[in-house]
């Protein structure tokens, strides 16, 4: 038989182009194997599992407007410990997030639906006052904000502005259950939708998976201490 003739070839073509099919479908069936078990949120008495899903951040529509500086983002968290009366020192969270919200991994798209917490975010801002000292308008977007339930973290002195924006590589913590059709895409079929939704915590957690951009006071007394250490010398 004539190896190199076009049937063969062809044939060979063939082979190949499945491979690379079943090797298609394989990975992407491990990918989706750990959302694609959750029962369907038509079944309110069997609450989806806890899980962790890790993807990019999407936002469809508006943002929100981040706390200290009204930039658009897509969850926006400030934490104020309060502390006094011989008492443990407690933390108060506010939080807000764009409505239209989900996590992508790989060609599975899971939405953020319910109260969001971030607690990693890709930028955090340390103010250098108390609460009740910050701008007008920085109070008025916190106070307007949902209070959602804090976690037990001890968090700096004057508290922490944290923030992430669409396309961040995060992991997102909450209760996965199946949601519905989400947005189509130019050219293509809309991709089925998971959800996940608060866990017992209360709130969906947020955290960005690289290294955030810190700014704030802590930074104005490396600063200062810096500058002091230059004079003396």
């Amino acid at each position: 038989m004539d190896w190199a003739s076009p049937h063969a070839v062809g044939v060979s073509a063939v082979v190949a182009a499945g491979a690379l099919v079943a090797g298609g479908l394989a990975r992407w069936y491990r990918q989706s194997r750990a959302i694609s078990e959750a029962p369907p949120s038509s079944r309110p008495e069997a609450p989806g599992p806890r899980v962790m899903v890790v993807g990019v951040i999407k936002v469809e529509g508006l943002c929100c407007s981040r706390f200290e500086d009204a930039i658009p983002v897509a969850a926006t968290t400030f934490h104020e410990p309060r502390r006094g009366g011989g008492q443990k020192a407690r933390t108060v969270t506010w939080s807000d997030r764009a409505t239209n919200m989900w996590v992508e991994v790989a060609k599975v798209n899971v939405a953020i639906e319910g109260p969001v917490r971030v607690e990693v975010g890709s930028e955090e801002h340390y103010p250098g006052c108390a609460t009740k000292e910050l701008e007008a308008r920085v109070l008025e977007r916190i106070f307007s904000a949902e209070i959602v339930p804090s976690r037990d973290d001890v968090v700096p002195l004057h508290g922490v502005f944290r923030s992430v924006k669409p396309d961040d590589q995060v992991a997102v913590v909450g209760r996965m259950e199946r949601g519905s059709k989400g947005p189509r895409r130019l050219g293509r079929r809309r991709t089925e939708v998971w959800r996940l939704t608060p866990d017992a915590s209360g709130a969906i957690t947020i955290c960005y998976r690289r290294r955030p951009t810190v700014r704030g006071a802590l930074f104005g007394v490396h600063a200062w201490a810096a500058a002091m250490v230059a004079g003396v010398g």
